[in-house]
């Protein structure tokens, strides 16, 4: 398996989008196939849609102010892994909207003063 197929294929062979990814306190991730441990899967979005509902009323949701992007800045392609990322080229000062493939294969990073990741329906921050 190449770089650019690990980055759309979980190691369990399922696309990438059908994964649930938790941290612990320490700030390592896990991810949770919804194919196979199905369970597991359903449980952590139950947990993470009230750690939501928390976050909304207490006003810490962030929400993308411009028009729904349409494409990726790099490969022009639409926008096909239901999530976008506002981030810059490393090493560059450039900025823009990148799918989930490019910003992979560009090594591109998620943070503070690096980029975010945006849900595409609901335009929602999900992380950075």
């Amino acid at each position: 398996m190449s770089d650019s197929d690990s980055a759309l294929v979980l190691k369990c062979g399922h696309p990438r989008d059908s994964e649930v990814e938790i941290k612990n306190p320490e700030g390592e991730s896990t991810f949770f196939c919804k194919h196979c441990n199905p369970e597991t899967y359903e449980l952590l979005l139950i947990k993470r849609e009230e750690e939501i509902k928390k976050k909304v009323e207490m006003e810490e949701i962030t929400f993308w102010a411009g028009a729904t992007p349409i494409a990726c800045d790099i490969c022009k392609g639409p926008f096909t892994d239901k999530v976008f990322f506002d981030t810059h080229l490393p090493h560059q000062t450039r900025w823009g909207l990148f799918c989930y493939s490019c910003f992979a294969s560009l090594g591109c990073e998620i943070g503070a003063g690096k980029g975010q990741r945006y849900d595409l329906e609901t335009k929602r921050k999900l992380e950075g």
